[in-house]
């Protein structure tokens, strides 16, 4: 999972608001303009998608001199790379301030982003990390994840069925590990201690602790068939 490029498009605003909002907007409110041309660089910015919808909030004359006081953006069915696939994206961004002559973010507030991927998605994304999960099945289950994992077990690798969560890494604010909470091999118990410590060598599933601008996941949750994740994203250091 990579919020690199999300992070990138929100960078975006300032390459389309500012010269949007100075330019004139005739019949068409500056808002809706800047909108418009935030969306239309998303798919470049983020990556292809279904559809996006864009909206920005704050006063003509607040827009003119580089300040929008909200910029949110949802995207449907976005691909951010080959591999991965999210079903919904959210990023809500507030107090964003640019540089009207170098149409950079100087300032912003508070920036959430929350996406959210289903079952299918987010196999297909797990079987390019983990070449050796080719037999990996995947389901989501009230709030956990059901899957059958090969995983080395006292030198011994086992189709191991597992019931658990990703929850975020202990040692990485930008990591989501899976915790195992039920386990078993052809229906016999396994204890969850040795199940957790194989997935030690395999955790993080989840990794953005690389990316160029900081992100710290808050939560990570199963709800209504979706894998959704809620984090912060420091746009201005």
């Amino acid at each position: 999972m990579t919020f690199k490029r999300l992070n990138q498009g929100i960078l975006a605003v300032g390459v389309a608001l500012a010269p949007m909002a100075l330019g004139g907007c005739g019949f068409v409110s500056p808002q809706r303009t800047a909108a418009n041309a935030i969306r239309d660089r998303l798919p470049s910015m983020i990556g292809p998608a279904q559809s996006y919808d864009v909206s920005v909030a704050g006063g003509a004359f607040a827009l003119s001199r580089g300040h929008a006081s909200e910029v949110r953006i949802h995207g449907v069915g976005v691909q951010i790379n080959p591999t991965l696939t999210l079903d919904d994206v959210f990023i809500d961004s507030h107090d964003l301030n640019f540089d009207r002559s170098t149409h950079k973010l100087t300032h912003a507030d508070d920036t959430t982003a929350t996406v959210s991927i289903g079952a299918q998605n987010l196999s297909n994304y797990l079987h390019a990390r983990h070449p050796n999960w080719s037999d990996l099945q995947l389901a989501f289950s009230n709030q956990d994840i059901q899957a059958q994992l090969p995983l080395n077990i006292l030198d011994q690798t086992a189709q191991v069925n597992v019931l658990g969560q990703f929850v975020p890494s202990p040692d990485n604010p930008s990591d989501l590990d899976l915790h195992v909470d039920s386990a078993s091999v052809a229906s016999v118990p396994v204890p969850i201690s040795l199940v957790n410590y194989a997935l030690k060598r395999v955790n993080p599933i989840v990794s953005l602790h690389s990316l160029r601008y900081p992100v710290q996941v808050q939560s990570a949750k199963v709800a209504n068939g979706l894998l959704t994740i809620q984090g912060n994203i420091q746009l201005t250091q």
